[in-house]
């Protein structure tokens, strides 16, 4: 079954008086996350109702369930109309009637939703009515219905951890037995759905409420009060006190050995001390001792250097005034000195003096061989001691002794009376006896016991020979007979001068005096000139050469060349590095791009030279150019620049050409647009709930000057719809190329709940450019397409002229659109002016075409103004408002279109008839 919409918006009918409502019910007002809520929709009591049109809005919290929207079973047969729906893309109920009346309330449908895992509180689902005039009766009058109608449920919310947890303190100090209520617990967030549980640690010291937080203090201590929610917790230390009970500890004096104390109290149930007044105090209050002593003065119990006193029966340390000894008898060798009143030692006995019992022992020297001693003083009893008043005791006896020094054979004496021997000649020394050190008169000669008897003296004289010995430069001597010594050094007595061969000699000792000078170069060389190196050949530097053979680089023989070899100047060999393209140096010709072509390399040092004749050579020839490529046969997709064949050996590609759509017509819900040649997707594949709209047109380039039309793109662009609609352009320009008639297409999509609003027609237009020489066609054409079924695609157009003052010509309808450019260019660059008096607009900037492979944006603005609020047609319009084309029935403001049903059933009937105002601009 075929629809055929005409629809434009119109004012609507004052509201006659009628009107009903809608009732949107839920199968439950209270639900939870995951829950599904099915509502039911029904329309009041109504006299008479022809169409009726509602959408359904879901909040946030809840999710429409797919496939649970419909139309309650036989109700468009229940109303008598052709169409009653709810479309689920657009959420839409749409149903036409043939003049239903109701005393009760009518379902009209059913759908479901779930409530989200996140949603909470109330959720309200609308049922929104957008024009008045979508319920309306037979006579085409406005039933009155309320803009929204609502249906809330509430959802219980989803368990809430705590994510924190506080507590107003986090110390508190109590006394047994107090109670405190004043601990609160804060949770974050304030609705979480977790309980806040007390503990203790220490249900001895301080308990706590499980439930409400009230703390008791049990006894002294301190106790950690912990408070929970879920996984999150806070602490408070609570520190408790004693209630004390107190007993009073009478005072008590001090004496000279105990302390007493004054008056305290002391807490029988915690053992703390405190003051009189009640105030704590951390020890015993005692009191300072006294001199409160109980001495024996009976016995003297002090006895001590400084003198006696009597002590105290309390204490021992304590005793009374000390009192000075009084002497007795002076202190001898054998008895002491004491204190005549207690008998204290004031001096002891002192005992033997050596002093008084000292023999002086004079010193004795020491000789080679006997002992002495020095000075001391013995005492009759058997010390020694260095000083006559005995001072110093001299402890090891035997260090008084001084023992015999021996003899010590050292000192040398070379006179007569000491000479053991005279030196024959310079192989012998004279020789001595040695004298002891100790005593002159001791010799080693007459000790049989001594080692070291004797020492040498002076050596002997020397004996030299008569044959004169060469002492280097200084001259000649006579050499000693039995050692090297030599007598007194002569200059030498030179003889002939040196020669070549020849030395020059003393005339005595036969010493050289001057080398022979040898071969002299200077006077022996030969020059050599020099000679340039070839390819092939040796050359040399200019040298000298010596009849020795040796060379040297100057004539004077000063500097020599060690290096003979450094005189040759090398074959410099072929350098096969000059490259050079032109066909006596040819190699080989390449096949294709897998080879290059070839060409022999020239020797630098010599250009007749060629690699070619050259079989030592290593690099003989280098590429020239690549070959030719070899292209396939199967086109390659290159993307947006088109297809192209690709090199059978390498990645290289011949010319791009344009790609080739398979099918006419733009991309469908079913396929997309792709090239014939490669399968490059042109135009994407249709996505569900959208619409694409494709406008044919026609443009006629005409020649009106002298040359003829050059290649040009034009641009077509579609002006604001009267509501909110998005479109995405695909299409909008077309290229000529000569005089002739060129078909195309305007070609956009939009959303398939924005088809209605389309139906309603727009304007289409050719965008003014600024070429040189065309004159641009400036004429508009009103387009209505003619959806089939529910807007799904279109099955036909409707083209109206708009006039310069924008009438619209309704009453003929044209078959296609046709815009004329021409293009008026003399030769010679001399333009002919357009015959134009205005000063033409600026026009917007046309926009690229888009690119199949990227996301198409909307080309056109987006009006988002609100839908005109109904216009009274009795009252002239204010002169600030836009006017809408014009028909040619009397100048009526009105356009009316009429919805038919095109199919041989019902052909011609009637099946939703309202009237709309056309907004053409």
């Amino acid at each position: 079954m075929v629809f055929v919409m005409l629809v434009t918006a119109v004012p609507a009918f004052a509201v006659t008086g009628k009107s009903s409502y809608y009732k949107m019910t839920p199968d439950k007002t209270t639900a939870s996350p995951g829950d599904t809520i099915t509502y039911s929709v029904k329309l009041g009591p109504i006299d008479s109702v022809c169409c009726m049109r509602f959408e359904i809005i879901i909040p946030d919290g809840l999710t429409y369930v797919e496939g649970s929207g419909k139309a309650v079973e036989g109700l468009a047969a229940k109303l008598k109309a052709p169409i009653a729906e709810f479309t689920e893309s657009t959420k839409m109920f749409v149903a036409g009637s043939g003049n239903y009346t109701s005393t009760d309330e009518t379902e009209l449908m059913t759908f479901q939703c779930k409530v989200n895992a996140d949603a909470s509180g109330e959720q309200v689902v609308k049922l929104y009515v957008e024009d008045p005039d979508d319920l309306f009766d037979q006579d085409e009058d406005n039933i009155a219905v309320d803009e929204y109608t609502l249906s809330t449920i509430t959802v219980k919310a989803a368990p809430k951890p705590a994510t924190a947890l506080t507590l107003n303190k986090t110390e508190m100090s109590l006394t047994t037995g107090q109670d405190d209520t004043s601990l609160v617990a804060t949770v974050t967030p304030a609705d979480s759905t977790d309980t806040v549980v007390w503990f203790t640690n220490a249900p001895e010291v301080a308990n706590v409420d499980a439930a409400t937080g009230k703390v008791t203090a049990v006894a002294p201590g301190e106790a950690v009060i912990t408070a929970k929610a879920g996984e999150q917790s806070a602490t408070c230390t609570v520190r408790v006190t004693c209630a004390h009970a107190l007993t009073t500890v009478a005072a008590k004096d001090s004496n000279c050995t105990e302390k007493g104390w004054d008056a305290y109290q002391k807490c029988s149930l915690c053992e703390n001390l405190f003051d009189m007044s009640g105030n704590p105090i951390s020890a015993i209050p005692y009191r300072a001792t006294n001199d409160d002593h109980d001495f024996n003065t009976s016995d003297w119990g002090y006895k001590e250097a400084d003198g006696h006193a009597h002590i105290c029966n309390r204490n021992a340390d304590h005793h009374d005034t000390v009192i000075a000894h009084t002497p007795g008898a002076a202190a001898t060798e054998t008895t002491a000195q004491t204190c005549t009143e207690c008998g204290y030692i004031i001096q002891p006995a002192t005992g033997h003096i050596h002093a008084k019992h000292l023999t002086k022992v004079d010193a004795v020297n020491v000789t080679c061989t006997t002992d002495g001693n020095k000075e001391y003083y013995k005492c009759d009893c058997g010390k020694f001691f260095e000083d006559d008043a005995a001072n110093v005791e001299i402890e090891d006896h035997s260090s008084v002794v001084l023992k015999a020094t021996g003899h010590s054979y050292t000192v040398k004496k070379t006179d007569e009376a000491h000479r053991r021997s005279t030196a024959a000649d310079c192989r012998e020394y004279d020789t001595y006896w040695y004298t002891c050190a100790n005593d002159a008169a001791h010799s080693a000669k007459d000790d049989a016991e001594a080692t070291d008897k004797f020492y040498n003296g002076r050596r002997g004289a020397h004996v030299y020979g008569t044959d004169w010995v060469n002492c280097g430069t200084a001259g000649h001597a006579h050499k000693c007979k039995f050692d090297d010594t030599y007598d007194a050094v002569k200059a030498h007595r030179p003889g002939p001068a040196a020669t070549e061969t020849e030395d020059q000699v003393c005339l005595d000792c036969g010493a050289v005096l001057a080398e022979r000078t040898g071969h002299i170069h200077a006077n022996h060389l030969t020059p050599v000139k020099g000679k340039a190196a070839t390819c092939t050949a040796d050359g040399n530097k200019a040298y000298y050469k010596c009849s020795c053979g040796a060379f040297f680089e100057d004539a004077a023989a000063k500097t020599e060349i060690k290096d003979k070899n450094s005189v040759v100047l090398k074959a410099t060999g072929h350098s096969y590095t000059v490259k050079k393209t032109d066909e006596a140096h040819r190699r080989s010709t390449a096949a294709d791009c897998r080879e290059y072509d070839t060409y022999w390399y020239t020797c630098a040092n010599d250009a007749t030279h060629s690699a070619k004749d050259d079989a030592a050579a290593t690099d003989k020839f280098y590429n020239g150019a690549l070959g030719a490529h070899v292209y396939g046969t199967d086109w390659v997709d290159l993307g947006e620049s088109g297809h192209a064949h690709k090199c059978l050996y390498d990645d290289t590609y011949d010319a791009a050409q344009p790609h080739t759509p398979d099918h006419e017509g733009g991309a469908t819900f079913d396929y997309a647009v792709k090239c014939t040649e490669c399968q490059h997707v042109i135009e994407e594949q249709l996505e569900e709930g959208t619409i694409r709209v494709e406008v044919p047109f026609k443009l006629i380039v005409k020649k009106t000057g002298e040359m003829d039309p050059a290649k040009e793109s034009f641009q077509f662009m579609i002006e604001p719809f009267g509501t909110t609609v998005k479109t995405t352009i695909v299409k909008d320009t077309i290229t000529t190329d000569g005089e002739k008639t060129y078909e195309g297409s305007f070609v956009f999509t939009c959303k398939e709940r924005d088809a209605r609003l389309i139906a309603e027609g727009f304007i289409l237009s050719q965008i003014k450019g600024t070429a040189e020489g065309w004159k641009y066609d400036e004429a508009k054409f009103y387009v209505m397409p003619m959806f089939v079924d529910n807007y799904d695609s279109i099955d036909g157009w409707r083209f109206f002229q708009v006039s310069d003052k924008e009438n619209l010509d309704t009453n003929n309808p044209l078959e296609e659109i046709i815009f004329t450019n021409s293009y008026n260019m003399k030769k010679q660059s001399e333009v002919v002016t357009p015959p134009e008096t205005t000063k033409p607009t600026e026009t917007p900037t046309p926009s690229e075409p888009p690119k199949p492979t990227e996301t198409i944006k909307p080309a056109i603005p987006t009006t988002t103004t609100e839908t005109p609020a109904p216009v009274d047609t009795k009252k002239p319009a204010a002169s600030n408002e836009k006017k809408a084309p014009k028909t040619d029935d009397n100048g009526m403001m009105a356009l009316w279109f009429t919805l038919f049903l095109a199919g041989s059933a019902v052909a011609g009937t009637t099946i939703i008839s309202k009237k709309r105002k056309t907004n053409v601009r």
